[in-house]
């Protein structure tokens, strides 16, 4: 077996492993990855679409809203779990020589899986209100979830590096994640910020992926592919190589400082 079967065969025996101790133990079991998303979105979607209004401002928004909280989420859990990935699995780390890159890609597919999961929620909603998710130009959200995961998995690179030596920075990260998930268009329009303000706010590619996601499920009135703009690939694009170069030179450091 060849270095690159072996590795495949640790990530999905480490995939497989996490996924399942996840929920070990718990009364709903798997039912958690569904039910943590669609609460979060029943608080926002009353006070935000039935006690604020929105849901009168925004086409579909309980479509709208829960897109938004989906992504979100998958990139708040990959960032998360990557972040603590390499001091997580120190024991293994320390006995084991094994691209250490595994640990964090292994995060990121958990992730994946309930994405998954939550694709279906989603499917079922837009049944539900009559939008057609089988339309042929669905599939072009393909693209938006790799460009997503990358972006994710860029992140939890630099995160995961910087955590050996910075303890601090899972608090740090926690507050950022807030921050972040009010400065995104996860709940309210992008048309509600001021002109001034908004090429500021899609800065941060998450904001344009979510919009573009958006675009494609509920045909919004642009072109759908006119606004996949390259700046942005190259900023996710960036921010991979970055965390993967940063990655990659610390990597032979970390069994001796976690």
């Amino acid at each position: 077996m060849n270095n690159w079967q072996q590795n495949w065969e640790i990530i999905k025996q480490l995939t497989l492993t996490d996924f399942k101790l996840r929920y070990s133990g718990s009364v709903l079991g798997y039912m958690w990855s569904l039910l943590k998303p669609l609460g979060l979105f029943l608080v926002l979607y009353f006070v935000f679409g039935v006690a604020l209004r929105f849901d009168s401002e925004i086409k579909h928004f309980p479509i709208y809203l829960l897109i938004g909280i989906m992504l979100f989420g998958f990139f708040s859990e990959v960032t998360t779990n990557g972040l603590q990935a390499v001091v997580g699995r120190a024991a293994l780390i320390k006995k084991i020589y094994f691209p250490r890159i595994i640990v964090v890609l292994v995060s990121s597919f958990n992730a994946l899986i309930n994405l998954f999961f939550n694709f279906v929620i989603l499917a079922a909603f837009m049944v539900y209100f009559q939008i057609d998710v089988f339309a042929w130009d669905t599939m072009l959200v393909v693209p938006y979830v790799v460009e997503l995961w990358l972006l994710a998995l860029g992140v939890s690179l630099i995160l995961s590096t910087l955590y050996v030596r910075y303890r601090d920075l899972a608090h740090i990260w926690e507050v950022l994640l807030q921050m972040l998930f009010y400065l995104t268009p996860i709940i309210y329009p992008l048309s509600m910020v001021p002109r001034q303000y908004r090429d500021m706010l899609l800065i941060n590619p998450l904001a344009q992926i979510i919009i573009d996601f958006r675009a494609i499920f509920l045909a919004f009135d642009y072109p759908k592919l006119s606004c996949y703009p390259l700046s942005q690939l190259i900023i996710v694009v960036l921010i991979f190589v970055i965390g993967l170069g940063l990655f990659q030179t610390n990597q032979k450091y970390f069994a001796e400082r976690i």
